[in-house]
């Protein structure tokens, strides 16, 4: 399942499940740009955004949309059972998994926090405050008809027509 996923769940009732750090495309396309232009041969520069927790997160969503999003962790064998039966329905030509047992092995019960100091700090690198990331996602998943307009999200940006 990708973030604008997750960002359409939660503005549709669904629960906040993950922490993350909440990363905006433009923001990465900035890091990738210093690192190329001033980072240093060899050196890999993580681009992630503000760390956030789930609360976090739904406390957020819950402010620009005027929805309450809750904060749960999923029990594993309940994503278990998902990404089964998502694995079966896309291995008869269905849609590919939100959910795969790979996926879940991988990433239940760590977090996926991490810390972008060293872009931060050799790069000049900053990211936009997760209130701003999530904002912006919502107005992009208006503009793509992907959420309905509301009184709560803003108006996608003109420019992006």
């Amino acid at each position: 399942m990708c973030s604008s996923d997750l960002v359409r769940s939660m503005a549709t009732g669904g629960p906040s499940v993950v922490d993350a750090c909440l990363t905006d495309v433009r923001d990465v396309a900035d890091g990738l740009v210093r690192a190329a232009a001033s980072g240093r041969p060899g050196e890999r520069y993580l681009l992630a955004g503000e760390p956030c927790r789930k609360e976090r997160i739904a406390e957020v969503t819950s402010a620009l949309t005027g929805r309450k999003v809750a904060a749960m962790t999923p029990p594993r064998a309940l994503l278990w059972l998902l990404g089964l039966v998502g694995e079966l329905r896309a291995g008869m030509g269905g849609p590919d998994p939100d959910v795969t047992r790979a996926s879940l092995a991988d990433v239940y019960g760590r977090h996926l926090l991490y810390d972008s100091a060293k872009a931060r700090r050799e790069l000049g690198w900053s990211y936009r405050p997760v209130e701003d990331v999530l904002r912006d996602s919502l107005r992009w998943l208006v503009h793509l008809g992907a959420l309905p307009a509301s009184g709560r999200v803003p108006a996608p940006d003109p420019a992006w027509a």
